[in-house]
């Protein structure tokens, strides 16, 4: 049936209301993410991210980062030629990798400081007075020499960067300099905020245990600046907050902005309470955000470099500007299998351009651990990451998806329903930029009516162009199938077995009394079974 009948076919077979209802579907179901949460729990890419993170990233933020982008693959060409880039300035360049691996190492030192302190603080009611004050002192201090010490990282740097990727993030770190938050940290005053309702007044106050010692018996603040600004911040909060139920804590609070620090003034001021709002403030303050995003995003190009060395076989995929989504893999290993120690037998395999993949093997002989293979791949050369093969060129994907069979139904149609229902999201949101993996289609049904839905729905995928790598026993559907195509199988010799590489054509064995002599569970031992519990008799056992 030509193309042109099936769009006739389709035509009477569905009213304009429910074609309607269908693009409605598709609107409210679609997302922008690269990958599903199914996909990326079948392809181990969380496991996968882990490895990176925990064997080559230095910071705490940039372990966050190298997993925010396995889990979220970048999709635009640019972006990820442009980690390529820097990866590559920074594997040329020892003085410039020199600066940034020492900035990467302070950097963490100072996060496990911080870190630390707010341990410290814990819950609030399990923190005393001085505690409190001690680890305010502490942090503004860890910030101070963190702005310090980014701005030496820039001033060393300045003139010597190359790529885009390394200039713009390492020449934004000096603009924490003088940011909010830096000014806090420099000043003798603390930051806190109160909200009520729509209310909210942010304030500075001087702790009393940060006044210097020969001013205490004042009372007063150590310089004429510091009593106006202890003033102001006393009307500022007097002026929002005088109808407060609350009214005798926050008098208590603004005497201690002026500075009074009598023993007794001293145990009332809730100290604790304002050392976390300050706490609170680094975590929530904008500058502070954006310097610990920027150098996650170093660490994690650094992470990318120090994973290709590990590598005795690596690249970083070529990328290309096509518009169908392609992926050559020439000599390419599994990278969960290789980071676990085991032995891997690499693959070569081409997919895409319009051209469907159809993958057959017997049972547990490695089709799915192949397309593990392809997918996992993708995804680290989508983060601009080195990858396990001797070549690759890569086409950016908009979508990465892998269905695997879900034999936990749900609804009102079964197992059928359920697989079907993931297919027709897939199939909604497929591009000719998509990378489908379909591990068997159509099940919970006859097998004829399995060859001919599933006939049906890869036509569908061909007329949009997808990318679509299938897995199945059915060599029926593989051989039946019209249109573009290639034909691969996992090669299986005899007294060997699985030799887990990719050849071209069809399996037609699956090997199926292999594997059950293996579990013990062939006719013979179900035989033997029976006449062991007394089902039967020796002499009553069928001859065939």
């Amino acid at each position: 049936m030509d193309l042109k009948e099936d769009i006739h076919r389709f035509r009477e077979e569905y009213t304009d209301e429910q074609i309607d209802e269908a693009i409605h579907l598709l609107r409210t179901s679609a997302h922008n993410n690269v990958m599903s949460s199914a996909t990326i729990e079948r392809t181990d890419i969380e496991r996968l991210s882990g490895f990176t993170e925990e064997r080559h990233a230095v910071t705490k933020t940039g372990k966050h980062q190298i997993q925010d982008s396995h889990l979220n693959p970048a999709y635009s060409l640019e972006e990820v030629a442009a980690r390529q880039r820097a990866i590559r300035e920074l594997e040329a360049e020892p003085g410039t990798r020199k600066d940034v691996e020492g900035f990467l190492q302070e950097y963490a030192r100072m996060e496990r400081a911080l870190g630390r302190l707010d341990d410290i603080l814990g819950p609030f009611s399990h923190t005393t007075v001085w505690e409190a004050a001690d680890t305010t002192r502490k942090r503004k201090k860890v910030v101070k020499d963190l702005s310090d010490t980014a701005q030496e990282f820039v001033r060393n740097t300045k003139g010597r960067l190359e790529s885009d990727y390394l200039r713009e993030r390492i020449e934004g770190l000096h603009s924490f300099k003088g940011s909010s938050f830096d000014r806090v940290a420099r000043s003798w005053r603390i930051y806190t905020s109160w909200r009520q309702g729509n209310r909210h007044a942010e304030v500075y106050f001087l702790p009393p245990s940060e006044v210097p010692f020969k001013y205490r018996g004042v009372g007063l603040s150590s310089s004429p600046v510091d009593l106006v600004e202890s003033l102001l911040a006393v009307a500022t909060g007097g002026v929002a907050y005088l109808s407060l139920p609350n009214f005798p804590q926050t008098a208590f609070i603004m005497l201690g902005s002026m500075g009074l620090t009598g023993f007794s003034i001293m145990g009332l001021i809730p100290r604790a309470w304002l050392a976390r709002d300050f706490m609170d403030y680094q975590h929530s303050n904008s500058d502070f955000k954006q310097l610990d995003k920027t150098v996650g995003q170093l660490d994690e190009v650094m992470a990318y470099l120090k994973y290709g060395e590990s590598l005795e076989v690596k690249c970083l995929p070529a990328l290309k500007d096509e518009p169908r989504h392609r992926l050559k893999i020439v000599e390419g290993y599994n990278p969960i299998l290789l980071a676990e120690g085991g032995c891997v037998t690499p693959i070569d395999i081409e997919i895409g351009n319009g051209r469907m993949t159809f993958i057959t093997a017997p049972n547990s002989a490695g089709k799915t651990r192949s397309c593990q293979t392809v997918t996992q791949i993708a995804v680290q050369g989508q983060c601009g990451s080195y990858v396990p093969a001797r070549e690759c060129d890569l086409v950016i994907a908009d979508h990465i998806f892998y269905q695997a069979p879900n034999f936990a139904a749900e609804g009102k149609h079964g197992r059928c329903g359920t697989e079907g229902a993931e297919t027709r999201n897939i199939f909604w949101q497929a591009t000719p930029r998509t990378l489908a993996v379909l591990d068997e289609l159509v099940e919970g049904t006859t097998h004829k009516d399995k060859i001919r839905v599933s006939k049906d729905i890869l036509w569908g995928f061909q007329v949009k162009g997808t990318d679509v790598v299938v897995i199945t026993h059915n060599y029926e559907l593989a051989e039946e199938f019209k249109g573009p195509k290639q034909l691969l199988q996992v090669e299986y010799l005899d007294g060997i077995g699985s030799t887990r590489k990719l050849i071209e054509g069809v399996c037609k064995d699956s090997r199926v009394d292999e594997v059950l002599a293996d579990i013990c569970f062939t006719k013979g031992h179900i035989l033997a079974t029976l006449v062991k519990q007394g089902y039967l008799k020796l002499g009553s056992i069928p001859s065939s």
